[in-house]
Parts: C-alpha cells; sequence; structure tokens
C-alpha cells in the first residue's frame, strides 16, 4: 500500500512539473493566451480558455505526460471520461477540444473537431495502472498517426527509457477483456 502511495504521488509530481513545462511552452510560443486551470481538482478536463470580450469557455485543454516515446505503443490512452466531456462541451457549445502529450520524444497533439468523423483515429478499451494497484476503466487510445508533432525538440523528462516499471499504464482491448 505504502509503495502505490508513493508511486501515485511520484506520478502526479511528475504530472505537475511537466504542466509548468508546457504552460511555460504555450506563454513563450503564443500558444492558448488566457489558459487557465480549472479550481477543481479533480475536474475532468484540465485547462479551459475563456473568450476575452464575452468571458464565455471556448476552449478546453488536457495535459498528459508520459514517460515514453511517442511511438512506443501503436496508440496513446486516456479515460474515457475525458473524451466524453469533451464530445458533449464541442456538442453543446462548441467548444474547441485539444488533447497535448508531452512524451519522452516531443509534444504531440490530438484536436477533437468533430466526433462523428473522428471514429477511425482512435479505439476504445480499457487501461489500468498496475503499478499503483488501479483496476481497469474505460479508455480512448488515438492511433499514433493522427498525433500532430508541435515541437521535437520537448521532452518529458531526460535520459528515460520504457522498461516494466515505465509508469504502469496497460493498453488492453475490448477483445481481451473478454
Amino acid at each position: 500500500m505504502v509503495e502505490c502511495l508513493r508511486k501515485k504521488n511520484n506520478d502526479l509530481s511528475f504530472g505537475d512539473k511537466n504542466e509548468i513545462k508546457l504552460l511555460e511552452f504555450f506563454k513563450m510560443k503564443g500558444l492558448h493566451k488566457g489558459i487557465k486551470k480549472r479550481k477543481n481538482k479533480m475536474a475532468i478536463l484540465d485547462y479551459y480558455i475563456l473568450d476575452k470580450d464575452t468571458k464565455k469557455s471556448i476552449h478546453d485543454v488536457e495535459l498528459k505526460s508520459r514517460r515514453y516515446r511517442h511511438n512506443y505503443f501503436p496508440d496513446i490512452g486516456f479515460g474515457e471520461n475525458k473524451y466524453d466531456m469533451s464530445v458533449s462541451r464541442l456538442s453543446k457549445y462548441n467548444i474547441a477540444q485539444t488533447y497535448y502529450f508531452l512524451f519522452t520524444d516531443g509534444l504531440y497533439k490530438w484536436e477533437l473537431t468533430n466526433p462523428d468523423t473522428q471514429e477511425e483515429e482512435f479505439r476504445r478499451g480499457t487501461i489500468c495502472n498496475k503499478a499503483r494497484n488501479g483496476k481497469p476503466h474505460p479508455a480512448i487510445f488515438v492511433k499514433n498517426e493522427n498525433l500532430i508533432l508541435v515541437d521535437k525538440n520537448l521532452s518529458s523528462q531526460e535520459n528515460s527509457f520504457v522498461d516494466d516499471e515505465s509508469d504502469g499504464f496497460l493498453p488492453t482491448t475490448d477483445e481481451e477483456d473478454n
């Protein structure tokens, strides 16, 4: 139990440090001006941008950090609850949706613009964090060919590599769950 708590705290620290790095990068490049972190620590989507005139949300941004190269797996997974929230906010309010993934070999993004026409860009499955004794939960896996390289010089960490102890995420398919 203590080891799981340590792993969770390390993962949170890793994510927090990389979020700071990404926010500094956005500022330096003039991207996502006015980006704000949601106050609720348990918010499904972490960041948002308000229209400076109407003060209404116009863009949701999710930042994810990984301890491996972008092409180590054939796709990149994140919780289906995030995708569902993005679809809802895009459909109901026309709020842009961007997911950033910081890997050891660069910063990539995936933009959700039309869920009906983007079904081929991802698959559904389950994901769990075995190192933190996590339980499997529904996930979306965006295929690598749909990731857009933003900056190859950014890295989630220096001298990192993937091994059995990486970050413990195990992508699976629905077929494997049966």
